[in-house]
């Protein structure tokens, strides 16, 4: 159960616990229908509490366009789910091309950690224009 960890340039981190960058008008200001689908949204929280999906794969996108600026892909290792270890990959696609890619491993000593906003081990920083 490796979790992603998305933040984008506004500082939003995008994970399994907020699931979206959008954030709501303050209270009192009228609420654009379509302004949640132009965030940024986590697709699918892949082997959830070890129940195996098949999936391994979890992805932040942006329907429109991402904003510009700095991103810091992170990779949480919530549970190894009775695993020595486990490998993974980032990367990072701008109109369906590679603008950059990470892998490593983790091991279970990396569950010890807090499992919350800031989570996980930096993978991949990006710029986008």
């Amino acid at each position: 159960d490796l979790d992603l960890h998305v933040i984008d340039p506004n500082g939003t981190e995008i994970w399994r616990d907020r699931i979206n960058s959008y954030a709501p008008p303050a209270a009192g200001t009228p609420v654009d229908p379509n302004a949640a689908a132009a965030g940024g949204i986590l697709d699918f929280d892949s082997n959830a509490s070890c129940v195996i999906d098949g999936r391994r794969r979890e992805d932040v996108v942006w329907k429109s366009t991402a904003p510009s600026g700095h991103f810091v892909a992170r990779v949480d290792t919530y549970s190894m789910c009775g695993t020595a270890f486990a490998n993974w990959k980032v990367e990072a696609l701008l109109d369906g091309k590679s603008i950059g890619t990470a892998t490593g491993y983790v091991t279970p000593t990396a569950t010890e950690l807090p499992h919350d906003l800031g989570a996980g081990v930096t993978a991949l920083e990006f710029d986008l224009p």
